[in-house]
C-alpha cells in the first residue's frame, strides 16, 4: 500500500532526472513517492524522446512510486500532475491551459511539459513522472525548440521561487492522487474539460507515424481523446500528440 509521503532527493547537475530515477529505482522505499529534483539538466528528455532544453532557473523532477495492478485508469496518471499545476497555477490568476495530453501553455505558449513512464510487472505498475517547468527561463532559450515556448518569468514580469513552486506542486498532487487512487479520473472529469486547450478548433494530431485531422469531440471519462475526424468518423486516442 502506498504511504501518501514524499521523500525529497535534491542534486545538482545531472544528465536528467528521469534517466537517474531509472538508474536508481532499486535504492527507493517503494512504499513512498520520492522525488527526485535537479538545478540542472545536461540531457533533459519530453514525450517521445525529445530534447527539454534544461538550464539552471527552472523546476526540473521526477516522481516515482508504486501501484497495485488494479488502479483503474492508470495511463491518465500524468494528467492529474496537469491538472495540479495548472490548479496551483490558476489560484495565482493565471489563465492556464492544457493540451491533451499534458502539455502547460499560457498565452498559447509552453511553459511546461510531463513525461510519464509506467513499467509493469506481475502485481504493480512502477511509475515515472517526470516534469519540467519554464519557471525563469531566459528568452535566449526560446528559439532553441520547434514549438512556441515561454517562461512564467517572461509571462508574468516576476521572479519565481523554485523550492516555493515545487513544495505547492507536491501537495496539490498528494491531495489529487488521493482522489485518483480511490476513484480513478472521473472526478477530474469536468475540471480538466475546463482547462483544455484547442477546443473547438481545427487539429492536426499525431499517433505514431500515423496523422490525423479534425476537431475534439470529447475528453472521455477515463482522461482518453476522441476526435472528430474531416470523414465525421470518431476516433479515440489514449497516446499521442497535439500538433497545432
Amino acid at each position: 500500500m502506498l504511504n501518501l509521503k514524499i521523500v525529497n532527493i535534491f542534486l545538482n547537475k545531472i544528465t536528467s532526472t528521469q534517466k537517474w530515477a531509472e538508474k536508481k529505482e532499486d535504492t527507493f522505499d517503494k512504499s513512498l513517492i520520492t522525488c527526485i529534483t535537479a538545478k540542472e539538466q545536461t540531457e533533459g528528455i519530453g514525450r517521445f524522446n525529445k530534447k527539454w532544453i534544461s538550464p539552471t532557473g527552472n523546476l526540473y523532477s521526477t516522481f516515482y512510486f508504486q501501484l497495485p495492478i488494479n488502479i483503474q485508469h492508470i495511463y491518465s496518471i500524468g494528467i492529474i500532475l496537469a491538472i495540479s499545476l495548472a490548479t496551483i497555477l490558476k489560484k495565482k490568476g493565471l489563465d492556464i491551459k492544457i493540451k491533451w495530453p499534458n502539455d502547460l501553455l499560457l498565452n498559447n505558449k509552453k511553459i511546461a511539459g510531463i513525461l510519464c513512464n509506467i513499467k509493469n510487472t506481475d502485481d504493480s505498475y512502477a511509475i515515472f513522472l517526470g516534469i519540467g517547468i519554464n519557471l525563469n527561463m531566459d528568452k535566449k532559450y526560446f528559439s532553441l525548440t520547434d514549438q512556441p515556448i515561454s517562461s512564467l518569468k517572461n509571462e508574468t514580469k516576476k521572479n519565481w521561487n523554485i523550492k516555493k513552486t515545487l513544495i505547492e506542486l507536491q501537495n496539490q498532487f498528494l491531495k489529487n492522487l488521493k482522489i485518483f487512487l480511490k476513484k480513478g479520473f472521473l472526478p477530474f472529469h469536468k475540471n480538466f474539460e475546463k482547462f483544455l486547450s484547442h477546443k473547438n478548433k481545427n487539429i492536426y494530431f499525431s499517433f505514431g507515424k500515423k496523422f490525423f485531422s479534425g476537431k475534439i469531440y470529447k475528453i472521455n471519462e477515463d482522461g482518453s481523446l476522441t476526435l472528430k475526424l474531416k470523414s465525421n468518423k470518431l476516433k479515440t486516442f489514449y497516446s499521442g500528440e497535439i500538433i497545432y
